[in-house]
């Protein structure tokens, strides 16, 4: 990080912590253990001519958590789930049961087992990052009842109401656990 040294020019990196020279145009910034992946760093370097003072701003963000933004997650059998990677990737690629050839930033599963999912996230420069992500599945439960017979006028009870209409009844309950 700099700018070209200049004959009779005096340089003072004000924030000198993590600095190879702190009075050199030209340092080498190496991140302390305090400075946590995606934290922007702003290095200042002040230089000196005759009478004139110039101030150069050097923005460094670096070691960003890249990989999957979802959380891991239950659901219930037959219900999708969207998972999210990083955003700002030229390629994702995406691994678990029942992918095959996912590239995209969001990718939407309806996973019919519990599994671990992940991905891997390429940005511009070949940079990556991996993450990835449990899905619980828990299974759905059937309940399949008798055929009912009955002859028209002879009204029957099908799921707690009275009707002689033929036809399919569905009725949708759900556990107290989801």
């Amino acid at each position: 990080v700099g700018t070209p040294e200049v004959s009779g020019n005096t340089y003072n990196w004000l924030t000198p912590a993590g600095l190879s020279c702190v009075n050199c145009a030209n340092a080498t910034y190496t991140p302390g253990p305090d400075v946590k992946p995606g934290e922007l760093v702003t290095l200042v370097l002040e230089e000196k001519a005759g009478g004139c003072t110039i101030e150069r701003k050097f923005e460094i963000q670096f070691g960003g958590s890249f990989g999957i933004e979802s959380d891991s997650t239950i659901v219930c059998e037959g219900e999708p789930v969207t998972l999210e990677a990083t955003a700002g990737g030229t390629l994702y690629n995406w691994a678990g049961p029942g992918i095959s050839n996912q590239t995209q930033q969001l990718l939407v599963i309806q996973p019919s087992n519990s599994a671990n999912y992940s991905v891997t996230v390429t940005f511009a420069g070949g940079c990556t990052g991996t993450g990835s992500v449990f899905v619980g599945v828990r299974p759905a439960s059937k309940i399949q009842l008798p055929t009912l017979t009955t002859c028209e006028g002879n009204p029957v009870s099908v799921l707690g109401q009275i009707t002689d209409v033929p036809g399919m009844y569905t009725l949708s309950l759900q556990k107290v656990t989801g």
